[in-house]
């Protein structure tokens, strides 16, 4: 609402964008603030090529963070 870009990259060299990053963290509320926002569900980050989805699976095993799944799901359904 503020003119903030929601698919911006981060300058790291994964070039990630926020919803890779809330997914890895778990964050269900600020993904799906991101995704009515229009995040794209389908960014690739640049290092490893994947989704904000993956991410959030892949988190859920390295750090053995169980809402990951949950974020997974959320960024899995209703897909446009």
């Amino acid at each position: 609402a503020r003119g903030a870009n929601v698919n911006a990259r981060a300058s790291a060299a994964s070039r990630h964008t926020a919803l890779h990053s809330a997914a890895w963290n778990g964050d269900v509320a600020m993904v799906r603030l991101l995704v009515d926002a229009g995040a794209d569900r389908e960014a690739r980050d640049a290092q490893y090529g994947t989704t904000p989805s993956h991410w959030a699976k892949t988190a859920a095993t390295v750090t053995n963070n169980a809402t990951c799944l949950e974020v997974a799901r959320v960024l899995e359904q209703d897909r446009p």
